[in-house]
């Protein structure tokens, strides 16, 4: 009887802590939810306006982003179709379309994508298509679309172009003189260089020479050889827009311009387009 009694005793105290064990850690338990579970709701509406916010901050200068650039773009990759097929037959001719740019380099007009890879490299085609380079005579609306030809047989190259057919691109040296090279052709096209003779445009910026007459009798500075005869031009002051003069090598050579008058004919004829800089 005593055992029984001893066994209910301890049952008794041996409850107590489990329940109490039990009690105790339910509140902080529920305690720590409801501190928890507070303060993430709290966090969740104090956060959820920004990341709106935020989205309805981005979302308008992205679309604007992209209404501003996809005209660009488009305008960018937009190719005009062309009024002709590379290698058309015409008035008994085989005819064919390129494209020089402010640097001298040749392509097809047609070409999409106008850049070194995909100009003509050729030294020895470059020399042969632009020494027969001439002013297009012919009467008509190839004549103004159309500038510049280089025949060939029975094949008729029709050329326009950025400025001028003729860009010169170094300035070489030999023994007795300088020399221009263009055409892309690293010496194989060159003109005696006159220093007298360089113009500088005041409407653009851009340095003229005298070019071969057969190919229109002005030849385009490319930039990197303009940038090297500006640096060696003298003015007569500060505000003067024109050089009067080129220093080189230790020798001041006075300037007299005359290039520019027969550039502005050119102009008049229609046989270059308007300049403009760069």
């Amino acid at each position: 009887m005593a055992c029984v009694r001893l066994q209910q005793h301890t049952r008794r105290l041996c409850n107590q802590p489990i329940r109490s064990l039990h009690s105790q850690p339910s509140f902080p338990i529920r305690s720590l939810h409801s501190q928890c579970y507070l303060p993430i709701r709290s966090l969740h509406p104090q956060c959820s306006p920004p990341i709106r916010s935020l989205h309805s901050q981005c979302s308008f200068p992205i679309r604007s982003l992209h209404s501003q650039c996809s005209l660009p773009i488009r305008s960018l990759y937009t190719h005009p179709t062309p009024d002709y097929e590379q290698g058309q037959l015409r008035d008994g001719e085989r005819q064919y379309f390129y494209y020089i740019d402010h640097q001298g380099m040749l392509f097809l007009d047609d070409a999409r994508m106008k850049n070194f890879t995909s100009c003509f490299k050729e030294r020895k085609f470059l020399k042969f298509f632009l020494s027969r380079l001439k002013v297009n005579a012919r009467s008509g609306e190839k004549n103004a679309t159309w500038p510049y030809v280089s025949p060939c047989g029975d094949e008729m190259n029709y050329v326009r172009c950025d400025d001028l057919p003729v860009v010169y691109q170094a300035i070489l040296r030999d023994s007795e003189r300088l020399l221009l090279s263009w055409g892309d052709t690293k010496g194989l096209l060159t003109h005696p260089l006159d220093l007298t003779s360089i113009a500088m445009c005041p409407r653009s910026g851009r340095v003229y020479h005298p070019a071969p007459h057969r190919q229109g009798g002005v030849g385009l500075m490319a930039s990197k050889v303009a940038i090297e005869i500006a640096n060696n031009f003298v003015f007569e002051d500060d505000s003067s827009t024109t050089p009067t003069a080129i220093c080189w090598d230790g020798t001041s050579y006075p300037l007299h311009h005359n290039v520019l008058s027969l550039l502005d004919e050119r102009i008049a004829l229609g046989r270059y387009s308007e300049i403009h800089p760069d």
